[in-house]
This record gives structure tokens, C-alpha cells and sequence, in this order.
């Protein structure tokens, strides 16, 4: 238990908490009984969370076809990669502190570094190739906007 505390006291600094939960597990319940006692204990029970009922995969149909997401709650599969885009979606809209932007941009095909980035931290709707330049149109947080402000266009 002294190993669980010590990982969970990192989200006293957490912007949001994802509670992730073994969906198919009978523990489940009892299990998030003792994560709601220990972020009690550490002051976090007020943070925004969502909690991420994982594993539904394992789950009768029946029973996996009567779920139902709200607004803190998410139900997926991460090794099918079921409801994946939802939750990524649904984590965008409660990190306020870093919102999400649509911009389009033209940046010189040699920036490698600022297109990586792109690549991992934006989400791509549009990409041409024109006389050395990658003209794109992405959502990206706010964090990563700054970084490129120079290739944004008006």
C-alpha cells in the first residue's frame, strides 16, 4: 500500500485524474473504494477526474452493449482500442489548462524538429506539399501553437 501512496501523491500536482478501472474485474468496486480513501487522504478527492472503465472487451455483449459514458466516465478497451478516440476527446475538453486550437499553418519542409512534433502532439486534418513548404491544418494544444506561432497563418 506504501508503494500505491507514494505513486498516487503524484496527483496533488495533476491538472486532471484519470481513474482507470478494471471493468470486468468483481474487485472493481472495492478497488475504487481504496483509491477514493487514499485521494481523500491526500487532499486530491476535489481534482477533476474521469474515471475510465477499462477491459470491456471482457465483458458479456449483453452487458458490454448496455453501457452507457457521462460526462466523468468513459467506458474502452485498451488492447482493442475501443472507445480510444472518445476518451482522448473527452480528456481534451477537461484539461482547460491547455485548450485545444485549430490553425492552419505553412512550415518549411527542413523544420523536422516543429513537423515530429506535429506529428505527435497535434491532430492532422490537412497536409499538402507545396515548393518546399507543408501547408497543414491542425489542432494542437495551446502549449504547442506557441512553439510554432511563426509558421501560423492569418
Amino acid at each position: 500500500m506504501s508503494a500505491f501512496r507514494a505513486t498516487l501523491e503524484e496527483v496533488q500536482r495533476a491538472e486532471l485524474i484519470l481513474q482507470i478501472s478494471d471493468a470486468s474485474s468483481p474487485l472493481s468496486a472495492e478497488q475504487d473504494a481504496q483509491v477514493e480513501k487514499v485521494l481523500k487522504e491526500l487532499e486530491a478527492d476535489a481534482k477533476p477526474r474521469l474515471r475510465v472503465m477499462n477491459k470491456i472487451d471482457l465483458l458479456p455483449p449483453r452487458q458490454r452493449d448496455s453501457l452507457r459514458d457521462a460526462e466523468n466516465a468513459i467506458h474502452v478497451s485498451a488492447a482493442k482500442g475501443i472507445g480510444m478516440s472518445t476518451l482522448l476527446d473527452r480528456i481534451d475538453q477537461m484539461l482547460q489548462g491547455d485548450a485545444l486550437s485549430r490553425v492552419n499553418l505553412r512550415v518549411p519542409q527542413k523544420e523536422g524538429k516543429t513537423l515530429a512534433m506535429l506529428e505527435a502532439r497535434a491532430r492532422i486534418y490537412s497536409r499538402k506539399y507545396k515548393d518546399g513548404l507543408v501547408e497543414l491544418e491542425v489542432e494542437a494544444p495551446e502549449s504547442v501553437v506557441r512553439r510554432i506561432r511563426e509558421f501560423v497563418l492569418p
